[in-house]
């Protein structure tokens, strides 16, 4: 599982690189999977207000998408990290492509 955690962390961060935002070092709170949609929630609560493509009442959550083997990896990634109980900083794909309103989640960086 720590081999999975760290290939997705290397894949956020190669895509932060590009195109992103960080979230500040926080917990996973939630996640839950709905076909091939995950919604996540950490806390302290994301910083709202930030894309205008996100819906409202969705502003304080990040989603991904899991049909791809990238939002795979990166969905057994934050499992990972809700089961340690591990700091996490979230890394945004400034966007909310394939995630019906979420803003999306591109990487994550645990700390």
């Amino acid at each position: 599982m720590k081999a999975n955690r760290t290939l997705s962390a290397i894949i956020g961060l190669g895509l932060f690189a590009t195109c992103s935002s960080l979230q500040a070092a926080s917990l996973i709170t939630h996640v839950k999977l709905d076909k091939d949609l995950v919604v996540v929630e950490v806390q302290p609560k994301k910083q709202t207000g930030s894309l205008s493509c996100v819906e409202q009442g969705k502003q304080h959550l990040w989603a991904v998408d899991t049909s791809s083997t990238a939002g795979k990896k990166l969905y057994a990634t934050l499992l990972g990290a809700l089961t340690e109980q591990s700091s996490v900083e979230l890394i945004s794909g400034q966007d909310c492509e394939h995630t019906q309103g979420y803003e999306r989640l591109i990487g994550i960086r645990i700390k």
